[in-house]
């Protein structure tokens, strides 16, 4: 029997790594099958998990729980690197000890690169979701399966934040903020909204777009060209 179910296991690992054009089509329908019955445990597990979390705090706490530690570990070392950030932010440009003032030149140029390397986190009102409220954050959304599909479906730093509470990336308002309130004159708040990805669409309202940024970050995100060289994602 446990041999039978072995074997069960590695034919299922197998048909999943394959590609669907590669499969028969009675592999391509348990592939789907799996898929399928993978998707609903976790819409159950979100719900189950939903339905217990007291707030966001004990949410968050319930999905890093189920982690794997290293997994766990690095994403606390990056969140650390992100808050890191976030302080010099704060900092640079105040008025302190010569010795101790932390250039505003120094902290844009940090701020350009991590964000082209690691993306940004929707934290703000802009998201690619128009349909998501932009007080979604003061709402219990970890009781709401639709609304937090939706920002879940935004990027993966986002998805990361509102399951676990920790940060990937930057949050996108406070690089806006930052790049166009401290950093000076050769930052217009259009520079920034294009640094972190904002476009308007035909009704004048921010989205999320791709600005042109190494493909390192496009991929980070989601983004590809489609055959008309149009950003958008996959």
């Amino acid at each position: 029997m446990k041999n039978n179910r072995d074997e069960l296991l590695a034919r299922a690992v197998q048909e999943d790594a394959t590609p669907e054009e590669s499969l028969t089509p009675e592999q391509l329908k348990r592939k789907r099958d799996r898929e399928k019955k993978r998707k609903e445990r976790d819409i159950k597990r979100k719900e189950k998990a939903a339905s217990t979390a007291l707030d966001e705090r004990d949410w968050w706490n319930g999905n890093r729980a189920t982690l794997k530690t290293e997994e766990l570990t690095a994403m606390q070392a990056q969140h650390d690197r992100v808050h890191d950030l976030l302080d010099l932010m704060e900092l640079a440009g105040e008025e302190t000890p010569l010795e101790f003032r932390i250039s505003v030149d120094e902290v844009t140029a940090d701020v350009v690169a991590f964000v082209k390397q690691y993306g940004v986190v929707h934290l703000g009102y802009v998201t690619r979701d128009s349909d998501i409220p932009p007080d979604w954050s003061s709402r219990q959304y970890w009781r709401d399966p639709e609304l937090l599909e939706k920002l879940e479906s935004e990027n993966e730093q986002t998805k990361q934040y509102v399951r676990c509470g920790l940060l990937a990336a930057l949050p996108d308002w406070r690089v806006v903020n930052f790049l166009t309130e401290k950093a000076g004159a050769g930052w217009t708040w259009q520079q920034a909204a294009d640094l972190v990805g904002y476009h308007t669409d035909r009704s004048n309202l921010y989205k999320y777009r791709l600005l042109p940024s190494p493909s390192s970050a496009a991929d980070l995100v989601g983004y590809h060209t489609d055959r008309s060289n149009l950003y958008k994602y996959r």
